[in-house]
């Protein structure tokens, strides 16, 4: 992700929603302004909701939401706010942890670590429906030794293999 960052001239800010400090540092490096978002946390630009972000359409030219997209009630909408705030040619980063060889699963409740659906196989395809188009895709689901070499994460839920995906879209 950082070449794909580092090859693009910016003209609008950065929005990074739950914001990591080490992604955080790393698009303060690229971009003149971040702006930081979450519902709750403290140090952040503002408090907002993915679903209902307070700002202005095409005002950010990258939007990055780390763990999100599973733990929102309703990612479609989420989805569509990405697609309201970025500026034509903005990128989508919004990895969530796939369960390797299913699709992706509604949840009845919300689990203690938040999640509301389990992320499976077709979970792109949300992303498409919502307008944006894949630019890269990044996903290493064949070993731990694979996952390591490309620094993906791998999560067990249960007795299932998860992995982590970090694609980057692009609204046309």
């Amino acid at each position: 992700m950082q070449r794909e960052l580092k090859t693009r001239h910016w003209v609008r800010p950065a929005l990074l929603v739950a914001p990591e400090p080490a992604l955080h540092a790393l698009l303060q490096e690229i971009f003149s302004l971040v702006v930081t978002s979450d519902l709750q946390a403290s140090g952040v630009t503002v408090h907002a909701d993915l679903q209902r972000l307070p700002f202005h359409a095409g005002a950010f030219d990258l939007l990055v939401a780390v763990h999100v997209l599973d733990e929102v009630e309703d990612d479609r909408c989420a989805l569509a706010e990405c697609w309201r705030v970025l500026a034509p040619g903005g990128l989508l980063v919004v990895p969530v942890p796939i369960i390797s060889g299913s699709a992706t699963m509604e949840l009845e409740t919300r689990r203690t670590d938040g999640k509301v659906r389990l992320s499976g196989l077709d979970y792109e395809t949300r992303i498409k429906d919502a307008g944006f188009r894949l630019l890269k895709h990044h996903m290493a689901l064949d070993s731990p030794e694979a996952c390591a070499r490309h620094q993906f994460m791998i999560y067990c839920y249960g007795s299932e293999q998860v992995a982590e995906e970090f694609s980057i879209f692009v609204k046309d």
